[in-house]
């Protein structure tokens, strides 16, 4: 509690808060999470805030003080909210495999849940658009808002599909630059080709990051940039922002060398949009768990490749073997032999016959 009330405190704040429930609003929460990871990147002694369990234990107590000691399950869902959101910053790597290989896991068991994955962004924009006229039809403006949010959903999974990103460099994308500052969209053909570029110092590892985005992919992201985003900003009576989520969050940084500008959705606006998909897809993916899954379909079409999986998530070749390279070659194929049967059970049938002739 003492954790939550300093950043009250520090934000001049400590007047409105009365009680135990008056101090854990969302305002106040993201306040406290942002001041812990902001003190953890600047410090010479604290541990790397992606490293460290502090953030995690923290939110977990005062998790318990809402539902056990104050009975507010309300409360208890707004925590929830910013586990959700902060997620890289509070899951330990022992946490962090086992959801991997638990995300790994439906995957391949499931085909029909990696149909609906791949699909998944498409399904979404057809049911936001659907939802966006009807609210227009009826005048309803927040239906509108909420029709707007689940297609600013589509075009978040539009990007990841096309190769998965961080929460935070979601976050990020800017559609036009600023001052000192570029814009990370380039156009390449209209509606059919863009390219979403991070430099060094945008990105963990401190590398460049292009993402390509083809074909149905990128007539979802073009009808967000070009024709609905200005209504979402319209609707939410938001400043000018060159981010393509726009907010009135300020972005974290992963260098103090990246100055960025303020405008962006904060990580548990974004969380809530992402949960919104997610909901209509009932899938249980995060937008992080969405690189768990791009990387057991690309292991599950070449098994053992996993420079192929690293250079895909930006990552290193030995981090993605710790988290998908459990199984041995050979397990590795009989998952896929399975997963294959389970799309074309007769597969394998004409396969023999063809050796026969």
């Amino acid at each position: 509690m003492t954790w939550l009330w300093r950043a009250v405190d520090d934000r001049d704040r400590s007047e409105t808060s009365t009680n135990l429930a008056d101090l854990m609003t969302r305002e106040n929460l993201e306040g406290a999470c942002e001041d812990q990871i902001q003190r953890s990147d600047s410090s010479l002694t604290l541990k790397d805030p992606k490293l460290s369990q502090t953030l995690n234990g923290r939110l977990t107590n005062l998790r318990t003080v809402a539902g056990h000691g104050l009975c507010r399950p309300e409360i208890v869902a707004l925590i929830d909210l910013m586990k959700l959101s902060y997620w890289e910053y509070i899951v330990t790597p022992k946490q962090m495999t086992d959801d991997a290989e638990h995300t790994c896991k439906v995957l391949r068991d499931n085909p029909q849940i990696a149909a609906k994955f791949v699909r998944g962004p498409y399904l979404l924009a057809d049911q936001a658009m659907a939802d966006i006229e009807r609210a227009r039809a009826n005048s309803d403006e927040d239906a509108e808002d909420r029709a707007l949010r689940l297609y600013a959903a589509a075009a978040m999974q539009a990007i990841q599909l096309s190769r998965p990103l961080r929460t935070s460099n979601i976050i990020r994308v800017r559609h036009r630059g600023v001052p000192g500052v570029p814009g990370n969209i380039v156009w390449i053909r209209d509606r059919k080709k863009a390219e979403i570029t991070f430099l060094p110092g945008e990105i963990k590892n401190d590398i460049k990051v292009v993402i390509t985005v083809l074909d149905n992919d990128a007539e979802i992201l073009w009808k967000w940039q070009n024709e609905l985003r200005a209504r979402f900003v319209e609707l939410r009576k938001l400043p000018g922002s060159p981010y393509l989520f726009p907010g009135k969050a300020s972005p974290r940084l992963v260098k103090d060398k990246v100055s960025l500008p303020a405008g962006c959705v904060s990580p548990s606006t974004m969380a809530e949009m992402w949960a919104l998909g997610d909901a209509q897809l009932g899938l249980g993916l995060t937008p992080h768990q969405c690189r768990h899954a791009v990387a057991t379909l690309v292991l599950a079409l070449e098994p053992g490749n996993y420079a192929k999986a690293a250079s895909i998530l930006g990552d290193t070749e030995d981090t993605v073997r710790k988290h998908y390279g459990c199984d041995s070659g050979q397990a590795a194929a009989a998952e896929v032999r399975q997963a294959l049967l389970a799309h074309h059970p007769d597969l394998f049938k004409k396969m023999k016959r063809k050796l026969a002739k």
